[in-house]
């Protein structure tokens, strides 16, 4: 009986693995389809920041949250919990403050020295706001996911998978960039809209 509910979240999870995977492998053939190869090239180089930003700014309170949840919660004290989101949510707003004012005043060198390709500046600042989300909204969802629940998150992240791949198509039919810059803004900006969501509706539950 007692490992019910962990088969339960692990069957969970492993499902919504699939079909997220099912639904990127169908993203990224039409973004593909959309970009080109070569902007596609810019957009992978724009991911590269976007990792670095990640590791830097939310891989720390993220894990804390976890872990520091499971054990707070194995323990039945919910005011720790509660207390435990808002001391993670403080704690990576200055990794974030250092991340973004490095972006935004080193934008220029940093895709031309480190991307190699001028053409990434302006997405790297579009970067930045969908860092911030992205690591707000992983502290709420591992917070879930150590107090043991897992099906709201885990269908939280395929809509915004969801949400994803209808914005960034949407606005690149609608604006129909010619340049690579502005295309791959494009589509970091319908990452932002699609965290937007998790961002709001995580924290609600």
């Amino acid at each position: 009986m007692k490992q019910d509910p962990l088969l339960r979240g692990a069957a969970v999870l492993t499902a919504a693995g699939l079909l997220g995977q099912a639904l990127g492998f169908v993203y990224r053939i039409a973004l593909s389809r959309a970009l080109g190869a070569e902007y596609m090239g810019l957009y992978q180089l724009t991911l590269q920041a976007y990792a670095v930003g990640m590791a830097f700014v939310a891989v720390g309170p993220s894990s804390a949250s976890s872990r520091l949840t499971a054990e707070f919660s194995a323990r039945g004290d919910q005011g720790a919990q509660r207390a435990l989101l808002q001391q993670c949510a403080l704690f990576f707003l200055p990794p974030l403050l250092l991340f973004g004012a490095a972006v935004f005043c080193f934008s220029d060198p940093i895709s031309v020295c480190l991307l190699g390709d001028a053409r990434t500046q302006l997405p790297l600042l579009v970067l930045v706001p969908c860092i911030a989300l992205t690591a707000y909204e992983n502290i709420h969802k591992y917070h879930l996911y150590g107090a043991g629940s897992v099906r709201l998150p885990a269908a939280s992240e395929l809509i915004e998978l969801a949400l994803r791949m209808a914005a960034v198509l949407a606005l690149l039919a609608y604006f129909q960039p010619r340049g690579g810059e502005k295309a791959v803004a494009l589509v970091v900006g319908g990452m932002v809209l699609s965290e937007l969501f998790s961002a709001t509706f995580l924290p609600l539950i």
